[in-house]
């Protein structure tokens, strides 16, 4: 299997009000960025719990999109 390498995400000086997150495909790389405002939330509260004032953040996690679940499955034949 094509392993991905860790991808940074360069910081931007302007703080953005919405918090984002990105899916990466470990096959093929893709790419999709989500933003939900629940996760905006617990992260919140979770750095109030902590005495921590979440300014910003993204979340990454690491799967197989729609296409390659497909490739991946054919191979396993």
């Amino acid at each position: 299997m094509k392993k991905v390498a860790r991808q940074l995400f360069p910081l931007k000086k302007k703080v953005a009000h919405t918090a984002n997150g990105h899916f990466i495909c470990l096959f093929c790389g893709e790419l999709k960025e989500f933003s939900h405002e629940k996760i905006q939330g617990v992260i919140k509260k979770i750095g109030k719990e902590n005495d921590f004032k979440a300014d910003m953040f993204s979340i990454q996690v690491f799967g197989y999109c729609n296409n390659c679940q497909g490739k991946i499955k054919e191979n396993e034949k």
